[in-house]
């Protein structure tokens, strides 16, 4: 039997504010199982790290909460630390410098894991000479419009490839690095809300690292949990192209007005055609076609209007749409 490294597993409780708690409880019960099912396999017991904001989410609640959904058979150290006014990408980085593994495995509060998830990324880890191993993230599709979102949102949708290949991104819900490491090059201060992984991802590129995605770790993602939500992540999207627009992309066209007009028409072609191509995988008919290109049009359309309101009041826009 394979052994592996001590893994600190590094789980926000920003994202269980937007998603349901029962989304949360499905993510503890998944990865407490498959811990288990590896008992013995590793080095030092798991360590399992959960950072809060103590004025959002009690901590008394929350560690009731964990211990009731938590599997009793996975042995590990569970901690629950306060992140006090540190948002999605700063309690992170916190729990980075909180880990005493020598591996950090991150893992979002609203995805679920499927079976296999965490022995793919662990061995990924242990074979792989790439500076970070992610999984493949998808929106569940339960409902019309996560089939909707399942198709046209920033997620592809799942596949059933197995086989690793490099990518120039991954995502910040589902990947494992060394901890010393990730120390080194944490999740940058940056202007953006919620496209950090993506100037992360750029600097190792740039440095000549890679990056290495396995499909067969998989989990499920919500889309956005009611209108509110909806609204407040379209507008942020437009507002982190506009500062990617600005920092990654400095060798693109430097026409101001147009950008966002031509960031919606990119937008729109490519999930136009997504939905046309997974419509049937999807079980959508004409009806449900029509909707989700009616979904991407409001979504992408408040994108572009976030894009052209953040040069002009930035921080209005971070603080009113931040999710």
């Amino acid at each position: 039997m394979n052994t592996y490294p001590g893994v600190t597993f590094i789980m926000e409780w920003e994202n269980a504010k937007l998603s349901e708690a029962d989304r949360a409880e499905a993510m503890l019960r998944c990865v407490s199982g498959q811990i288990a099912g590896l008992d013995g396999s590793f080095d030092a017991r798991p360590e399992i790290l959960i950072l809060h904001d103590p004025e959002a989410i009690d901590p008394d609640t929350l560690k009731q909460f964990v211990m009731s959904g938590w599997n009793a058979a996975a042995e590990v150290d569970i901690r629950i630390e306060t992140a006090r006014g540190l948002e999605y990408y700063e309690q992170k980085n916190l729990g980075a410098t909180l880990a005493t593994r020598p591996w950090l495995c991150f893992i979002d509060s609203d995805v679920i894991p499927e079976d296999g998830w965490l022995r793919t990324l662990l061995e990924a880890r242990r074979t792989s000479n790439a500076v970070i191993v992610g999984g493949q993230t998808y929106v569940e599709p339960l409902t019309l419009t996560d089939r909707a979102f399942a198709l046209f949102w920033f997620f592809p949708p799942r596949s059933s490839a197995t086989a690793p290949y490099e990518s120039d991104r991954f995502f910040a819900n589902n990947f494992m690095i060394e901890r010393e490491t990730f120390l080194r090059s944490p999740f940058p201060d940056s202007e953006l809300v919620r496209g950090r992984c993506y100037v992360l991802a750029d600097q190792f590129r740039r440095a000549g690292e890679r990056i290495e995605i396995c499909p067969a770790a998989r989990v499920s993602h919500p889309p956005p949990n009611g209108i509110g939500h909806f609204l407040k992540r379209a507008v942020i999207d437009g507002h982190d192209s506009w500062v990617m627009e600005r920092t990654l992309m400095t060798d693109r066209d430097k026409r101001p007005s147009l950008f966002p007009l031509r960031a919606a028409k990119w937008n729109l072609s490519n999930a136009f055609a997504s939905i046309n191509e997974g419509a049937e995988h999807m079980g959508l008919g004409f009806v449900g076609r029509q909707f989700a290109k009616g979904l991407a049009t409001v979504y992408y359309g408040l994108a572009m209007l976030g894009q052209i309101a953040s040069p002009l009041a930035p921080a209005f826009v971070r603080r009113a749409f931040n999710v």
